[in-house]
């Protein structure tokens, strides 16, 4: 297990050590946070399933690929554990979180360091990669793509260790973790391939390796297959009336492309410097080290791979680049320390695009993440005070996605508001039986979006709008 996780000796317990003050340090403010809306279904709901399961029922939610929502089992399963040890609430995710976190920067800074020989410029790359917008925005989340980030660091580290064993056991954990591993190691196999074409060798201890990894995740694809009747999971569909498709339109995915390219590699500084330096690099190609060569074209290809795929997505979310947009910073830092030999100027020209932050931080669009959603909880508690002091509690009510969440609360996440309500999902709307219900929305309310769509063409009154942090609420009359 020290082997897997790399702590071999003292200074890698006090670099880990360091690694998870660094991240205490500037995500303590998230852990007091409620779980936001895209942490609770697929990963939290889950959790708290296999939490209340005993050893039958376990067995059950494990033989049903929809009980986990069609993502693999092993990030909800190990939560649910930890739950039945530490109780139920939203800190135990943030604490199950940070710990991946704290890991993800540990790997940072241990691929780094292999790759650059050099301590302190990895310290300086783990502590800039953490602090770029997708990484800042996404580390303190309960979600699989930051278990998967932090597996896939390690993989590649002992990838170029070359430690074949701990890289074949380490894929059938990821594959059974998150399912868009398969994009990861078919991309690194075409990697591979490429590199070994292009410089004329034959490594089979590569191929041996990565040709293993993608067979877990086959496997869950093939058992969500025959379980379920469908190949991928219960939110990815091709039919494009659902709100998560493929549309393999060129007309959808150009557009989708461009806007994510403009997102994920220009808005952010540090991470669009590393692009264009990882091009530049390609021109100096020849002289570079093999590990080097090798982490240009996995950097290319897994992010393309990736990229490509989603565009087609309409769901095509910046943190399904996580896993693999850092390749490009750390191509940056090779390439600096090839061309850079002076050890002062190579700090300083990695730490440019750093510095850049302090005039231009992107801006991150979601308005549940993190924080926020303490406010959006707020609000809904006191929207239902406000129905509450017009004696209307026994009226239907209806509470749109994500504050559905917020008025049902039955797992424990967060605080108990204290109303007993008639409360109604999407699912069970039609059943409504009264002349009127109250709907608790954030605006605007004109939108194809669920829930809303059910009352586009009711008469409605709108009866109040709350404001906090930038949060807004609104509670509307609707005749039925």
């Amino acid at each position: 297990m020290s082997k897997f996780l790399i702590l071999r000796n003292r200074f890698d317990f006090l670099a880990l050590g360091i690694c998870t003050l660094i991240v205490f340090i500037i995500f303590q403010g998230q852990l007091s946070s409620y779980l936001s809306h895209d942490e609770v279904p697929p990963y939290y709901q889950v959790a708290y399933s296999f939490y209340l399961a005993g050893p039958l029922q376990f067995l059950n939610i494990l033989m049903h690929p929809s009980a986990t929502f069609g993502h693999p089992f092993i990030f909800p399963m190990l939560l649910g554990l930890l739950m039945k040890i530490f109780g139920v609430g939203s800190f135990i995710g943030k604490i199950y979180i940070f710990i991946f976190s704290s890991f993800s920067l540990y790997g940072f800074f241990q691929l780094s360091n292999l790759l650059t020989k050099n301590k302190f410029l990895a310290a300086q790359f783990s502590i800039s990669v953490i602090l770029t917008a997708n990484y800042y925005i996404n580390f303190p989340l309960l979600i699989g793509d930051t278990a998967l980030l932090t597996l896939t660091i390690f993989y590649l580290y002992h990838l170029f260790k070359r430690h074949t064993k701990i890289v074949i056991y380490l894929a059938f954990i990821i594959g059974l973790t998150r399912e868009s591993f398969l994009i990861y190691t078919l991309s690194l196999l075409v990697a591979e391939y490429i590199f070994q074409r292009i410089e004329k060798k034959k490594d089979p201890f590569i191929y041996k390796a990565i040709l293993w990894s993608p067979l877990s995740v086959v496997l869950w694809y093939l058992y969500n297959l025959l379980a379920e009747k469908k190949f991928i999971h219960s939110y990815a569909s091709f039919n494009t009336n659902d709100s998560s498709y493929f549309d393999f339109s060129f007309n959808y995915a150009i557009p989708n492309a461009i806007n994510k390219f403009q997102d994920i590699f220009i808005s952010d500084p540090f991470i669009g410097i590393s692009f264009l330096m990882t091009i530049l690099s390609l021109f100096y190609f020849k002289d570079l080290k093999d590990s080097h060569k090798r982490l240009i074209i996995y950097a290319f290809c897994i992010n393309g791979g990736t990229f490509l795929l989603l565009s087609f997505y309409h769901v095509f979310l910046d943190r399904y680049l996580l896993y693999s947009s850092y390749l490009f910073v750390l191509n940056f830092l090779l390439f600096l320390q090839h061309k850079v030999k002076k050890e002062y100027l190579l700090h300083t020209f990695f730490a440019l695009p750093f510095l850049s932050y302090l005039f231009y931080m992107p801006s991150f669009n979601d308005p549940h993440y993190g924080k926020n959603v303490n406010a959006s909880y707020e609000l809904t508690v006191q929207s239902l005070q406000e129905i509450y002091e017009q004696n209307e509690l026994a009226s239907p009510i209806v509470a749109c996605f994500p504050q559905n969440n917020f008025v049902l609360n039955p797992m424990g996440i967060y605080p108990r508001h204290g109303f007993n309500i008639p409360y109604y999902d999407k699912f069970n709307i039609p059943k409504i039986d009264a002349p009127y219900l109250y709907l608790i929305c954030d605006p605007p309310l004109k939108s194809k979006a669920t829930y809303k769509q059910f009352f586009q063409n009711n008469d409605k009154e709108l009866l109040k709008e709350y404001t906090k942090d930038n949060q807004k609420l609104q509670v509307w009359k609707v005749y039925l």
